[in-house]
């Protein structure tokens, strides 16, 4: 039986993979980048609170980049206040 930690680990790489084959389908789909960017942000604060920083920071760094093209494909549409949290945010910011 999962525990409840994995059990949450496994529904958002789930979510994550079917909005990579949504993107596969359709690399314009704003919405799948913009969700696929809420997961990872959510399955990065699952893993920081379990102490795993290197596979947070790169469940961030990887919401970041699916945040760019939802912002490259539909600017009006997409906001860092719909996802990232500004002190979130703010440190991504700084890192890049």
């Amino acid at each position: 039986m999962l525990s409840q930690r994995d059990e949450a680990s496994k529904s958002y790489t789930q979510a994550i993979t079917a909005f990579d084959e949504a993107l596969r389908r359709d690399p314009d789909y704003v919405a799948a980048h913009n969700n696929k960017r809420t997961t990872l942000i959510n399955l990065g604060g699952l893993e920081a609170r379990f102490l795993q920083q290197d596979e947070a920071m790169q469940r961030y760094i990887q919401a970041v980049a699916a945040f760019d093209e939802a912002l490259r494909i539909a600017t009006d549409d997409v906001s860092p206040e719909r996802g990232l949290s500004s002190r979130t945010f703010r440190e991504l910011s700084a890192r890049s």
